[in-house]
């Protein structure tokens, strides 16, 4: 490989590290507008829900629609998918495992958020589905 090709090389990989970098700034920035900053007001809060699974309890009385049951465990899922592309990405030698693990302490940093600032409520649904997002 001649050293022409070399730098047209390096120049590729570079711009596309960077086109990445600006991809994740503006997944974070959309994560945290999502899930913290939502319309800069702060919402009641609903406590925390520990019960796993607790939409579909709530499904099947009718507090809720299948509709928006699946949008919600879709959307989390969604939500995390990119974690799971960006973290191995941006540090190579990252292992499987700790990508997951990492996916879950962002995860959980934000449903804390989420309680302590009142911006919606805090379930352990969301966090499963999140980790199953950064996973997949």
């Amino acid at each position: 490989m001649s050293n022409t090709e070399k730098n047209s090389r390096k120049v590729y990989e570079i711009v596309f590290k960077c086109i990445f970098a600006l991809l994740a700034v503006i997944y974070i920035f959309a994560v945290l507008k999502v899930t913290v900053l939502t319309n800069g007001v702060r919402q009641a809060t609903e406590g925390v829900r520990f019960a796993p699974f607790n939409g579909i309890a709530r499904y099947k009385t009718e507090e809720i629609s299948l509709r928006r049951l699946a949008l919600n465990y879709l959307g989390n899922v969604a939500l995390f998918f990119p974690i799971g592309i960006f973290l191995p990405l941006f540090f190579k030698k990252m292992k499987f495992w700790l990508t997951v693990v990492t996916g879950a302490g962002l995860s959980l940093a934000i449903e804390v958020a989420q309680h302590f600032l009142a911006c919606g409520y805090s379930d352990v649904d969301d966090l499963i589905m999140n980790v199953i997002g950064t996973a997949l």
